[in-house]
């Protein structure tokens, strides 16, 4: 039997979860381990026009967001061709959707990943999964933090003084 990593991805935290990619990666080449990524989502509600009129029903809108998130899962995880990985979308409340996948995936530990500048509303939605998981499917839940992105210095503002004080 294989050893399995899952990863859990809420919706809005996409770039946490491709930053966090190469480490999961190297983490599941090392242990010779299936890696899966699981994407969690409420269910959509219908898509309307301005003039109130039904364009997309719900079903229609979950296989274009299954289609689009699944393409860009599979194009971040060619780089890592040498890892056997799958993508996995699932619309409902996504604690009890992530307790399913692990339950039914049956992984060596699961990760989510949370960007650290993240807002309090991320933070506990991250830490309501996480515990949720560990405790109903009895998984090990790692949480991988990505970086804060690095803050560029303003250089217009000092351009600015050095003008208005020679």
């Amino acid at each position: 039997m294989t050893a399995r990593i899952l990863a859990m991805v809420c919706a809005g935290q996409e770039a946490a979860a491709f930053t966090a990619l190469p480490t999961l990666a190297s983490l599941a080449r090392a242990d010779l381990a299936q890696l899966r990524v699981a994407y969690f989502r409420t269910i959509p509600p219908p898509r309307r026009d301005g003039w109130d009129r039904i364009v997309r029903h719900t079903d229609s809108e979950m296989a274009r967001i299954t289609r689009a998130i699944t393409e860009t899962f599979r194009a971040a995880l060619r780089r890592f061709d040498d890892v056997d990985s799958d993508v996995v979308v699932r619309f409902g409340t996504p604690h009890l959707e992530a307790a399913i996948e692990a339950d039914a995936f049956e992984p060596v530990f699961a990760a989510v990943c949370s960007p650290a500048d993240a807002g309090w509303r991320e933070r506990l939605r991250a830490s309501r999964l996480r515990r949720y998981v560990a405790v109903r499917a009895g998984v090990r839940v790692l949480v991988l933090q990505t970086p804060p992105p690095a803050r560029r210095r303003d250089t217009t503002l000092i351009r600015e003084a050095w003008r208005t004080h020679p």
